[in-house]
């Protein structure tokens, strides 16, 4: 008989932030696809930088502010999958 392989559980503040990246390309992909380019509209925002703070907070805050970048300029629309 094989016994099943056991994976190590899944520390909570990992699943924390799988569960904001998958809810963030949930809401990207309810999104309407523009077609137009925001930095051809002159919005220009710079891409989120990662201090490497130890806190979890600071850590939360980078990743929402990465993937509402990625939003913004559609890096996570279905095109790019």
């Amino acid at each position: 008989m094989l016994s099943a392989v056991k994976h190590p559980p899944i520390d909570p503040t990992d699943e924390r932030i799988l569960n904001m990246v998958e809810h963030a390309i949930d809401l990207a992909r309810r999104e309407p696809i523009l077609h137009i380019n925001p930095s051809k509209l002159g919005i220009q925002i710079d891409m989120p930088s990662y201090d490497g703070g130890k806190t979890l907070i600071v850590f939360e805050n980078f990743m929402k502010d990465t993937l509402q970048y990625f939003m913004i300029y559609q890096l996570m629309s279905p095109k790019f999958e």
